[in-house]
């Protein structure tokens, strides 16, 4: 078994890597929001780099941000929440929510300014640091849902770009996709900001004047006495 300053270590060095790539993937979806801003819908005829340039918006730009970006991100986020479970964090079982409204789940999240106090841990040490990561890791599930919709609609409004001379329905259809990519942009916004913080949180202070127990220190002492 792993000795908890190794997994410590690893965790970590994991978190900085996530949060840079969190970092990255807000700018890329920014990015993405301008390119499709850009892309002509309805009005003049389309040409024929027009077609070209909706084809990188899809299988460059939104495809690739939802398969290649966002999952990584979720897959980089859930190695130290995995770690951290290993080492003895304890969270409550997720809530079931209330809504498919992808915004309303994203704003039943906790604000960043009010889980200074958690009901079932303390914001200290593992288990604050834990569940911070679960957030940002469930926000990015709502990023890869909202890239996903934002696929489908664009594909629609490119249809109705190329094939039928309605510009109003068009437009309405594109401006849906870009709402879906924004979203995305707010999702990944939060990850990045719970993910900041969380990094913040696995390695506080070993005199700290918080009742909360530091696990992460106190389970490194305890391993490290019975080498």
């Amino acid at each position: 078994m792993e000795a908890n300053s190794v997994v410590l270590a690893r965790i970590r060095r994991g978190m900085a890597c996530f949060v840079e790539e969190l970092k990255v993937e807000q700018a890329k979806m920014q990015g993405l929001l301008d390119h499709v801003d850009a892309f002509p819908a309805g009005g003049a005829s389309p040409t024929r780099e027009d077609y070209y340039t909706a084809e990188e918006i899809i299988s460059h730009g939104i495809s690739d941000m939802q398969i290649c970006r966002v999952h990584k991100a979720i897959v980089m986020g859930s190695a130290p929440l995995y770690d951290a479970k290993t080492m003895g964090a304890i969270l409550p079982p997720p809530s079931c929510p209330l809504t498919t409204d992808l915004a309303e789940r994203l704003a039943l999240l906790p604000p960043l300014e009010q889980t200074i106090s958690y009901p079932d841990c303390d914001d200290v040490g593992l288990e604050g640091f834990a569940m911070r990561v679960q957030h940002a890791v469930t926000a990015l599930g709502f990023a890869e849902e909202a890239l996903e919709s934002s696929f489908y609609t664009f594909n629609d409004a490119i249809s109705l770009i190329f094939t039928k001379p309605i510009p109003p329905l068009a437009h309405s259809t594109k401006r849906k996709a870009r709402s879906s990519i924004a979203l995305a942009l707010r999702c990944a916004a939060y990850a990045h900001a719970q993910a900041t913080i969380a990094l913040t949180r696995i390695a506080p202070p070993l005199t700290t004047t918080t009742p909360a127990n530091n696990i992460a220190h106190s389970n490194i002492a305890s391993n490290q006495q019975h080498i």
